[in-house]
């Protein structure tokens, strides 16, 4: 376990701390990279009166057109300015989202600033990291375990898969990783919720000791719903000792053979499809290029996604990962990008739908992906 949001907590009233937080996480971020242009404090960049071009950086507080312009509003502890896009840099607005950390150049012009060029932080380009040994990682997402819809005889087909054991394949499961929604608490009462957890935990009794089995939550598992969420409370899901079970918050990273895994269950990615039309909501893989494009797991607050207020915000992309696993939109995708690759899982309902399979099996020699068909 590299990191696990469930031992960072520390819940504030108001939201000043986080976003300040951020802003110093991200300004940091810029500044590690070889070549990095100091930035000016905003207040001074208003109150200068010298033409040149000034490098700016702050978090997005609003996009706007007026009167056939394009506004973007940017602030830092010091202040807030607005700032013209011109034509020529509108395509590169699509990807940034409200609350995101930007890096502009801007000076002023006759009516008002104006934008000469602006970056999101990014990822850094990599090596594809790849181990020597034949393992596989299973990754499976949103089982709704319990409620009306799960394909119950489809996971109890996928757990008979574990334990027998009987091809090249399940022979080298190293891990199993289940990214969120494990039951549905708004689907059951109390004593069912229990219940449910109390049948997945049989099913991952009956599968091999020496599998490492990971869980971490979604919005609808018995623990607080507002990012970063912790793991899921413990008095749900211990009933039955499970050998090698990890409960971790979301988001977590682990690392397996050396190969990072960034776990997020997904919730910000509705507004991130709001906000980025272009880009077709079944293609969550490429939603989620545009998170670590802007290094930030949940950048925009008010929108669908609960975000609590914490002294420090644990939703910065601080490491690079080698895999970044997605659920929530019940959709299954790849994509790939600066050698990092991004995965989302459908789900365990019958209506969705669960193209191209409800298990994803990474290679971790090749960083293939293959998917186990269950049908």
């Amino acid at each position: 376990v590299i990191y696990d949001v469930s031992h960072s907590l520390n819940p504030l009233e108001d939201y000043s701390d986080l976003f300040l937080d951020r802003y110093k996480k991200m300004l940091d971020l810029w500044y590690s990279r070889p070549i990095s242009k100091r930035v000016s404090d905003i207040k001074f960049v208003i109150r200068s009166r010298i033409s040149k071009p000034r490098r700016i950086a702050g978090l997005v507080t609003k996009k706007i057109t007026k009167e056939g312009r394009f506004i973007i509003g940017v602030e830092d502890p010091t202040g807030r300015i607005d700032v013209e896009i011109p034509y020529d840099l509108l395509s590169k607005m699509e990807n940034i989202l409200l609350d995101s950390f930007v890096i502009m150049d801007v000076e002023r012009g006759e009516r008002g600033f104006m934008a000469k060029d602006f970056w999101c932080l990014d990822i850094p380009s990599k090596e594809m990291k790849r181990i020597k040994d034949e393992l596989y990682v299973a990754v499976t997402s949103d089982l709704h375990l319990g409620k009306e819809g799960f394909v119950e005889d489809l996971f109890s087909d996928m757990t008979e898969w574990f334990v027998k054991m009987d091809d090249r394949t399940s022979k080298r499961i190293c891990c199993l990783i289940i990214n969120g929604d494990v039951v549905d608490i708004y689907a059951h009462e109390k004593g069912e919720v229990k219940a449910s957890y109390l049948k997945l935990l049989t099913y991952l009794k009956q599968l091999p000791d020496s599998i490492i089995k990971v869980i971490i939550p979604g919005e609808c598992d018995a623990t607080r719903p507002a990012l970063p969420q912790p793991s899921i409370f413990s008095s749900y899901i211990e009933q039955i000792p499970i050998p090698n079970l990890y409960l971790l918050g979301n988001p977590s990273m682990i690392s397996i053979n050396t190969i990072k895994f960034l776990l997020f269950h997904g919730q910000s990615l509705v507004d991130v499809s709001s906000q980025i039309p272009s880009i077709d909501k079944r293609n969550v893989a490429k939603l989620g290029r545009i998170l670590l494009k802007l290094r930030h797991l949940a950048p925009t607050y008010g929108g669908d996604t609960p975000i609590a207020p914490e002294k420090e915000d644990l939703l910065v992309i601080k490491e690079v990962p080698d895999v970044f696993i997605l659920g929530h939109m019940h959709m299954g995708s790849e994509d790939f990008y600066k050698n990092t690759i991004i995965l989302s899982l459908p789900s365990w309902l019958k209506d969705d739908e669960a193209w191209p399979g409800r298990l994803a099996l990474i290679n971790l020699s090749t960083m293939e992906i293959d998917w186990k068909f269950l049908e």
